[in-house]
């Protein structure tokens, strides 16, 4: 079976979703169906990873699950040349008024010239030097500022200065593409009576989903499990009360599940809900308490 896979990135799910679904669509259009999806986040991006394998049979129920896509934007407006600039001319090497001229050299003020002429007078063998020491001078002086007045410290930018620490990995993290929603359970119960916990499920993607498992901690000692809407095989586990529902859900699909327990003995009951697609890929996590009279 041929097959290819591709990652779709968004600063949100929704916008990778996005991304996902418009290759989806022209993947359908070539025969091509998604087989798995994967969820994980990296760098502060949402990353979906997605599988596609040549499947024509299933190629029209995407694009039916996918629905019309956006109408393509209208083109761009076409852009105009700029216009030629008017009234401004080089100048020229043949107009010798307009012609550029060479920087003019800077000369020492008069006075300068003067007193370093007048040293040079009475003392011969400086002559030719004085600019030389004046120049010493003054980087004499500045590098004494730099040490009583800065305290010869280097700055901030230099290459003496501290490392930044590397920057930290963000290590992928893998997410469901199931959601959870309309979580509610019986808050108050006389003893024998039952209590019952439902939930919402939808699948946001377009592959099946693994079957959930759900666990429940902080309820055995209170109440008995009695029964699930579907049906659910136990798989208890560390003392939590665990369920196993049998199907996954299609792309799209949202189910309701019920699972009901008897109340067995009198106090508040503090719970943890934990719901995952297959064993261990995490999709909703609440917890309450249960006045049991």
């Amino acid at each position: 079976m041929e097959g290819r896979s591709a990652a779709y990135r968004g600063a949100t799910r929704a916008e990778a979703e996005r991304k996902y679904h418009e290759a989806a669509r022209s993947a359908a259009a070539e025969g091509y169906a998604p087989t798995s999806e994967e969820w994980s986040s990296e760098a502060g991006e949402q990353v979906l990873t997605v599988t596609f394998a040549y499947l024509p049979d299933q190629a029209p129920a995407v694009l039916a699950a996918l629905g019309p896509g956006d109408a393509p934007l209208p083109p761009p407006p076409p852009t105009l040349p700029a216009p030629p600039l008017r009234g401004i001319s080089r100048p020229s090497a043949l107009d010798p008024e307009r012609a550029p001229q060479p920087p003019a050299t800077r000369q020492p003020p008069a006075a300068w010239a003067t007193a370093v002429g007048a040293v040079e007078d009475r003392v011969p063998a400086l002559k030719g030097r004085v600019p030389l020491a004046a120049g010493i001078g003054v980087a004499v002086v500045v590098a004494v500022l730099w040490f009583f007045v800065l305290g010869g410290k280097p700055s901030a930018t230099s290459g003496n200065g501290p490392t930044p620490p590397p920057a930290a990995t963000v290590q992928p993290t893998q997410l469901s593409k199931l959601a959870a929603s309309d979580v509610g359970y019986t808050a108050n119960a006389a003893v024998g009576a039952n209590i019952r916990f439902h939930f919402t499920v939808t699948n946001h993607g377009l592959t099946p989903a693994a079957p959930l498992h759900v666990q429940l901690s902080g309820l055995a000692s209170s109440a008995e499990a009695l029964a699930c809407e579907p049906a659910c095989t136990r798989n208890d586990s560390g003392g939590d009360l665990g369920f196993d529902f049998a199907d996954g859900l299609t792309p799209g699909q949202s189910v309701t599940y019920e699972i009901n327990f008897k109340a067995t003995t009198s106090g508040v009951a503090s719970w943890t809900l934990v719901i995952f697609e297959g064993p261990s890929l995490e999709v909703y996590k609440g917890n309450g308490s249960i006045t049991v009279q």
